[in-house]
C-alpha cells in the first residue's frame, strides 16, 4: 500500500516462484483505487523468457512504455492489454544470490517515465523483502532457538506498529521529491541510541549524515552511519559492562541508510534481548562478542555482497577498565591519555560485514586507565577536503590530522566537530563516539 503511494502507481505486488520455478504466482496484490488486496494469479515463466533473463542478471527494470519495451512487451497480450497496464517498475527478490521472486509496481490508463529516486525506493523496498523472507527461513531451520525467536518477533512487531504509525503519518503528506528520503529517517533516527546509564563510564557521541534534503520546509539528513551504546551483565552479575557500536555502511543515502537499519534494527532486537531487566548472561564478553559477530555477519552475508558494513563493536568493564572488541574494517579506535592522542593499533582486523572472502574471528583486548578518554569514529572524520587561504582545495591525507585535533581540543567533542568543519569540507557520513573511564575514586566517592 505504501509503494502505490509513494510510487504514484496503481498497483504493487510481490510474486514469489513455485517449487520447480516453472511459474511466479502472486502473494499478495494490492490495487489502490479499489483498496482490495488479492492473491494466487499465476503467470508461466517459459511465456516471458527475456523478461527473466534480465531480472536475473539486474537489480531494477524501468519500463515507462511496457508494452513496447524489449524486455515486458512479452506480457502485452495476455497481462498489459486486458489490465491495462501502461508503465512496470520491477525489482527482483533475491536469496543467496537466487532470484526467487518479483516486487512489480504498475500504472494502469496512464504512462510513468520512472525516476532515479523512484527506482532506488523500489530497491530497498525490495531489500527489506529478501531480509524478511530470509530471517523467516533461518527462524525454521533453528528450532533449538525458538523461544529467543518469538521474543524477537514481539520486539519486531512492537516495532513495526511504531513505524507503521509513522508511516502513516507520511503517507498523509503530499508526496514531495524528498518524501522517500524522510520515510526512511524515521526509520533509521531511532535506532541510533545511548541508552549508557553507568556512573563509571561516560559516553558522548556525535552523528552527521553527508545527504542533506529538505521535506516539509525541514532540512534532515540521511546516510550510514550509526551509533548504539547501553549496558549488559556477564556471569554472577557483579560487574557492569558498557556496550558499544560505531558502525559505516557502505553506499550513499539510501544505499547506506538502508545498511544501518539493517545494522541497527538487528543490534538493537540483540542488545535489548541481553540488557532485559535483571537479566544476567550466563556467558563470557569474548563468547557473547563472538555471537554478535555471527549474526551480524550472516545478516549481511544475505545480502550477496550488495550491502557491506565496517564496525567496532565491543564491550568495557565498568571496574577494570578492560575492553574487549572486534574490529569489522574500521578505523583505529583513538585512545587520549596524559594529554596525548594516538591510535590504539589491532594485532588483527576483520573484513567488512557481508564480505564473502571471510577471515578467522578474533576478538581484541585493550585496559583504559583511569581518566583515558576513547574516541571511535567513521572514515568521515578524515574525509575532509582543506581550503588553505588561496581558496585551494587538496583531499586530506595525513592521518596525524584529527591526532592533533583532539589533542588541541583536550577530546572535548564540541570542540573537536567545530574544528573539524574549521579546517575544511566534510565529504562523507561523519559519526564519532567518546568514552570516558571514570572509576569511583576518581569522581571522588
Amino acid at each position: 500500500e505504501a509503494a502505490t503511494i509513494a510510487l504514484d502507481c496503481e498497483r504493487s505486488s510481490i510474486w514469489f516462484y513455485n517449487e520447480a520455478k516453472t511459474s511466479i504466482i502472486a502473494k499478495n496484490l494490492f490495487e489502490k483505487n479499489k483498496d482490495r488486496h488479492t492473491s494466487g494469479a499465476v503467470l508461466e515463466a517459459k511465456d516471458f523468457p527475456r523478461y527473466f533473463n534480465y531480472l536475473n542478471e539486474e537489480r531494477i527494470l524501468a519500463a515507462g512504455n511496457a508494452s513496447i519495451d524489449g524486455n515486458t512487451s512479452e506480457f502485452t497480450d495476455v497481462y498489459l492489454r486486458p489490465l491495462g497496464i501502461v508503465s512496470m517498475l520491477d525489482s527482483p527478490i533475491r536469496l543467496e544470490g537466487k532470484m526467487v521472486g518479483v516486487l512489480c509496481n504498475e500504472t494502469v490508463g496512464n504512462r510513468k517515465d520512472w525516476t532515479i529516486e523512484e527506482q532506488s525506493f523500489a530497491s530497498s523496498l525490495t531489500d527489506l523483502v529478501s531480509r524478511a523472507v530470509d530471517s523467516y527461513e533461518r527462524n525454521l531451520a533453528r528450532q533449538e532457538l525458538k523461544k529467543a525467536n518469538e521474543e524477537l518477533e514481539s520486539r519486531v512487531e512492537i516495532r513495526t506498529r511504531e513505524l507503521q504509525e509513522k508511516m502513516s503519518e507520511v503517507m498523509k503528506l503530499k508526496l514531495q521529491q524528498d518524501g522517500d528520503y524522510y520515510l526512511t529517517t524515521l526509520i533509521l533516527n531511532p535506532l541510533c541510541l545511548d541508552l549508557n546509564n553507568s556512573d563509571k563510564i561516560k559516553t558522548e557521541f556525535y552523528v552527521e549524515q553527508k545527504k542533506q534534503f529538505e521535506f516539509r520546509n525541514k532540512i534532515n539528513q540521511l546516510g550510514g552511519d550509526i551509533i548504539i551504546c547501553g549496558n549488559i551483565k556477564f556471569w554472577d552479575g557483579n560487574d557492569k559492562y558498557l556496550f558499544f557500536a560505531n558502525a559505516d555502511a557502505m553506499g550513499k543515502s539510501m544505499q547506506g541508510a538502508g545498511g544501518a537499519i539493517v545494522f541497527g534494527s538487528l543490534l538493537n532486537s540483540i542488545v535489548a534481548q541481553a540488557a532485559r531487566k535483571n537479566r544476567i548472561l550466563q556467558i563470557s564478553p569474548e563468547e557473547w562478542l563472538t555471537n554478535v559477530y555471527n549474526e551480524l555477519h550472516s545478516a549481511f552475508k544475505s545480502f550477496v555482497g550488495l550491502m557491506l558494513i565496517s564496525t567496532i563493536v565491543g564491550v568495557i568493564n565498568e571496574r577494570t577498565g578492560e575492553m574487549i572488541y572486534f574490529n569489522a574494517e574500521h578505523p583505529h579506535p583513538i585512545l587520549y591519555r596524559d594529554g596525548m592522542a594516538e591510535y590504539i593499533e589491532p594485532t588483527y582486523s576483520l573484513m567488512k560485514l557481508g564480505t564473502e572472502m571471510e577471515k578467522n574471528f578474533e576478538i581484541q583486548k585493550f585496559t583504559l586507565q583511569s581518566g583515558d578518554i576513547l574516541l571511535i569514529g567513521s572514515d568521515g572524520k578524515d574525509d575532509i577536503v582543506l581550503i588553505d587561504e588561496n581558496a585551494k582545495r587538496t583531499m586530506n591525507s595525513e592521518g596525524s590530522l584529527f591526532l592533533n585535533l583532539v589533542k588541541k581540543s583536550n577530546a572535548e567533542l564540541p570542540l573537536i566537530i567545530s574544528g573539524l568543519k574549521q579546517l575544511g569540507e566534510l565529504t562523507d557520513d561523519l559519526s564519532i563516539l567518546k568514552i570516558q573511564f571514570q572509576p569511583i575514586s576518581l569522581l571522588g566517592f
